[in-house]
């Protein structure tokens, strides 16, 4: 019996709770695996958004296509300045694609009047132009006033534009005080280079979404292009 009770006072009792060493640890680790996942759900979020982004961009192009076999072959222009500044009437590339697809102008939506597809969801929650989240190039586009110069009502004809598949015509871009624009100009971008706060803007993991004049989209590397690159594709050079 003796033995059997000896026994039983050597035996340990059993640990209650953590140890302060070991609550820390735990909290480290679950902060950490909290972080993990955080960091990968904003990594797919992006992604969503990038791919949902680039869509809007080839459904845009589809627009565009279906508007120049309906108008002579000619593209819309890049914006009727004469309409903006003498009648009060926003013209502008966008709400041309925009009328012509029947989309509505509703000036109480949030980002802006025009249908979504012109946005950009990558922005989401930031200040994008009301006049549309990605920016026409007006080196390739013309505005009005320079169709009419060259004898074309309707917009620029695609056959004055050579080699429709290396000309970007919409792309990604900001300005100064917005976090997108809807206009810039190729041919400064071609001169100048890659700029922060002007022109084509590298938005997608460094890069930016483009759509060409032939309808494809793609991802270009702006901040590393070459000049002879960005003429290629900025500028209506041949």
């Amino acid at each position: 019996m003796r033995c059997s009770h000896a026994s039983q006072a050597r035996r340990p009792t059993a640990r209650q709770g953590f140890t302060l060493t070991e609550m820390l640890v735990t909290i480290v680790v679950i902060v950490l695996l909290g972080a993990i996942t955080f960091s990968g759900g904003r990594s797919a979020l992006k992604s969503a958004r990038t791919a949902e982004a680039m869509t809007n961009l080839k459904q845009t192009g589809a627009i565009i296509a279906n508007y120049t076999a309906d108008n002579n072959n000619c593209i819309p222009p890049s914006a009727d300045w004469g309409a903006i500044m003498y009648m009060g009437q926003a013209l502008f590339f966008h709400r041309y694609l925009n009328e012509f697809a029947g989309f509505s102008w509703d000036g109480a939506k949030e980002i802006g009047p025009l249908s979504n597809i012109f946005y950009d969801p990558f922005l989401k929650g930031k200040r994008q132009h009301p006049w549309g989240g990605f920016g026409v190039n007006h080196s390739i586009v013309l505005n009005k006033w320079d169709c009419r110069r060259y004898g074309h009502e309707n917009g620029r004809p695609l056959i004055s534009i050579p080699d429709a598949s290396f000309k970007v015509i919409y792309c990604t871009a900001k300005a100064a005080n917005w976090d997108s624009t809807w206009l810039f100009v190729g041919d400064d971008f071609a001169s100048i280079g890659w700029q922060p706060n002007d022109g084509p803007e590298a938005r997608y993991n460094g890069m930016a979404g483009a759509l060409f004049l032939d309808g494809h989209v793609e991802k270009l590397d702006i901040k590393n292009m070459d000049q002879a690159k960005r003429r290629r594709y900025f500028v209506n050079d041949p």
